[in-house]
């Protein structure tokens, strides 16, 4: 289900060193997947949380990037990404997302060559949401 995240935090950051993960079914919800879950990333310079819901009651999906240079919070419903610190705020447009991504595929599938998101990846970070994948 929500599984976006987790594939941006390891592929921005790698493979942690160490990993934790709590998930479950915390709501009335009445779906069959896990409608909760924090994710903990360890590596040796930086921490990532990871937290998905389904009953928070408002939509919210960002990235929060805290660095030397600043606090950086990414709005992934939104498309904006901003700084906290000097209000400065960049805004993407969806459509415009889309078609460069499809873009890149097309490009890749007319070359025969494979995608920066091959099968091999994309089911590591599945068993690795589903609780069944270890680094």
């Amino acid at each position: 289900d929500l599984i976006h995240e987790i594939d941006y935090a390891l592929y921005l950051f790698g493979e942690p060193e160490r990993s934790l993960r709590i998930s479950g079914k915390f709501s009335p919800l009445k779906i069959d997947s896990d409608d909760g879950g924090a994710y903990i990333l360890s590596y040796p310079d930086k921490l990532v949380e990871i937290h998905l819901d389904y009953f928070g009651r408002t939509a919210r999906r960002e990235i929060e990037l805290i660095c030397d240079e600043g606090t950086f919070v990414g709005d992934l419903l939104q498309y904006r990404l901003r700084c906290l610190e000097t209000g400065e705020a960049e805004s993407f447009h969806r459509e415009d997302m889309n078609k460069k991504e499809m873009d890149y595929f097309l490009h890749q599938v007319e070359r025969g060559e494979p995608t920066f998101n091959t099968l091999a990846r994309a089911w590591r970070t599945l068993s690795w949401a589903e609780g069944g994948g270890s680094f």
